[in-house]
C-alpha cells in the first residue's frame, strides 16, 4: 500500500530540530524543549508539543486491475499545544505550516481554540495532498 505518514512525521520533527530558525530550536532539556506526539489521547502533560496525525490516505487511483494504488489523498492534522500564549501556539503552527506547504501540501482548514480547563493553547490546522506511486515528499 502506498503511504507518506511516516515520512511527513520524520520530515517535520527532522526539520523543527536542525533549523536554526525553528520555534524552540537547539532547546535539548529544559522548560523550552519542543515535544512531538502523533496519537489523539488529549492534552499532552508535556509544552509545547507538536501533534501530528495521519487522517487517512484514500485510494484514488489504482492500477486497471484494481491490485496496486497509484495515487492516495494524505490528510494531516497537525495541532500545536502551549501553555504559554495563543502567539507562541501561532508560531509554532506557522513554521510547520511552511514545512507542510514546502512538501507540497495544501492547507484546507485552520482555527485557534482554547482548551476548556484553562492549561493550553492549541491552535489546529489540516493539510491535504495527492501522493502519486513515485513521488517525493521535499
Amino acid at each position: 500500500m502506498l503511504t507518506v505518514k511516516n515520512k511527513v512525521n520524520k520530515r517535520l520533527i527532522q526539520k523543527l530540530q536542525t533549523d536554526e530558525n525553528a520555534p524552540y530550536h537547539g532547546q535539548k532539556n529544559g522548560k523550552d524543549k519542543l515535544f512531538f506526539s502523533s496519537t489523539n489521547s488529549g492534552t499532552p502533560k508535556e509544552f509545547p508539543t507538536l501533534n501530528i496525525v495521519s487522517l487517512g490516505e484514500p485510494s484514488i487511483s489504482d492500477d486497471l486491475e484494481h491490485r496496486t494504488q497509484c495515487a492516495i489523498i494524505s490528510n494531516i492534522e497537525i495541532k500545536a499545544y502551549t501553555n504559554t500564549n495563543v502567539t507562541s501556539a501561532f508560531d509554532l503552527m506557522d513554521y510547520a505550516g511552511d514545512i507542510m506547504l514546502d512538501m507540497g501540501y495544501s492547507l484546507v482548514g485552520d482555527s485557534p481554540q482554547d482548551i476548556s480547563d484553562g492549561t493550553a493553547n492549541i491552535v489546529v490546522a489540516r493539510f491535504r495532498r495527492i501522493v502519486g506511486t513515485g513521488d517525493k515528499l521535499y
